[in-house]
């Protein structure tokens, strides 16, 4: 073997290697990314679980349910940092904030603004606000301004000092709708921007409006049963009421009445013949 070969077998053999080990890091780098997305599906899949055991619970207030529910998927997510579910409220034509995620961050805005993240309420009539123009349009609308949630409530100034608390890039708005009509809406701030967010964090967000309007809608279903049940004991106590009142008249004439027939028939009054006697 020629020995001015030697130096370039070395060197293809430094570089096979080099690339190998190049492959095995990419490929440990791979399975490292698969298996931290498995246990985020996982754990998706256990918040799943978990909000339905929310829904199928005795719980019947509306305003509970839509707490334990989005206080649930914010603690239970790294990545959602804000969650909101409003009701269409007919009556003063108006979106009445239902819930709103509680955590460490919306306590810190409040306190920061001396004013409460709790109890909006956004007129239908709003043209403005970006909620009520996912609720006029029937789909989901995204805004990277919590300006455009919470305006007129909030000036721009406090709804960006919010938005820089609870730390969110994007925030994704949705109609809750059952069997085809709109009952509310939804909120959903993340904190990365959509193009940035992996399938499986996509899927979960695109779940949540389905599930949390079943929730109200749930809700709701229960309330109207309960009130139900309440008339039905309320028309069961009337007829109680009716029947003792009923029997309570009937009985002093029917005591006079038996006491006639019985003078008769025993003839008291005079004999009777058998067909009266047959007919009293």
């Amino acid at each position: 073997m020629d020995s001015s070969t030697l130096p370039s077998q070395l060197q293809n053999q430094t570089d096979n290697s080099s690339k190998m080990q190049d492959e095995l890091t990419h490929v440990n780098q791979e399975m490292y990314k698969k298996n931290l997305e498995l246990a985020e599906k996982n754990k998706i899949l256990s918040l799943l679980r978990q909000i339905d055991s929310i829904i199928l619970s005795a719980v019947t207030d509306i305003a509970q349910v839509a707490q334990q529910v989005v206080n649930k998927v914010v603690d239970e997510t790294d990545f959602i940092k804000a969650l909101t579910t409003f009701m269409i409220d007919r009556s003063s034509n108006s979106l009445i904030q239902l819930a709103m995620s509680q955590t460490e961050e919306t306590r810190r805005s409040e306190l920061e603004l001396n004013r409460a993240l709790q109890g909006i309420k956004i007129r239908l009539d709003d043209e403005n606000n970006v909620v009520v123009k996912a609720v006029s349009q029937k789909k989901m609308l995204l805004t990277h301004s919590l300006t455009d949630v919470f305006t007129p409530h909030f000036t721009k100034e406090e709804s960006s000092r919010i938005q820089q608390i609870i730390q969110s890039d994007t925030s994704y708005i949705y109609p809750l709708i059952i069997r085809g009509d709109v009952i509310g809406a939804m909120v959903i701030s993340v904190e990365e921007l959509e193009k940035s967010l992996p399938d499986y964090k996509i899927d979960l967000i695109d779940r949540l409006p389905g599930i949390i309007a079943i929730s109200i809608d749930n809700a709701l279903l229960y309330q109207s049963i309960q009130k139900a049940n309440e008339r039905l004991k309320e028309v069961d106590m009337l007829k109680d009421e009716f029947v003792s009142l009923a029997s309570h008249e009937l009985r002093t004439p029917m005591t006079v009445i038996k006491s006639y027939v019985w003078m008769l028939l025993n003839g008291k009054m005079g004999e009777l013949s058998q067909n009266q006697k047959i007919y009293l």
